[in-house]
């Protein structure tokens, strides 16, 4: 489901399953009350596990929204996690400025670049 979400605590109809944060630059808080500053910060594009457990949402930058699935969707065990991480995080940025995937075209590419930085 689909939470739009504004500065003031929205609850959330589920008690067990996954948060997305989809906003590639608004951050919500997630808490079990709707006490401001008393939860934790989901940031851009990161996702959060939880429990049987009543959730409040919010952004804090404003107006965004949240999507909530009543399931797991990180592997494991239950609990609660916060899946990406900033080493994956970086991990995935290196993907997309070095060449990791063995795909000789990109290294091509770079060496051309290379050359017209070079030679100019």
């Amino acid at each position: 489901m689909n939470y739009p979400l504004s500065k003031q605590f929205t609850k959330i109809s589920e008690t067990s399953g996954t948060i997305q944060n989809p906003s590639r630059f608004k951050t919500i808080e997630v808490s079990n009350s709707n006490e401001p500053s008393s939860g934790l910060l989901l940031e851009p594009l990161q996702k959060y596990t939880f429990q049987n457990v009543t959730i409040y949402l919010r952004c804090i930058d404003g107006n965004s929204e949240a999507r909530v699935v009543p399931f797991s969707v990180d592997s494991g065990g239950g609990g609660s996690s916060n899946s990406s991480s900033t080493s994956e995080q970086n991990f995935n940025i290196d993907d997309i400025w070095n060449d990791t995937t063995g795909d000789s075209s990109a290294t091509d590419f770079d060496a051309d670049v290379n050359d017209m930085w070079n030679n100019n």
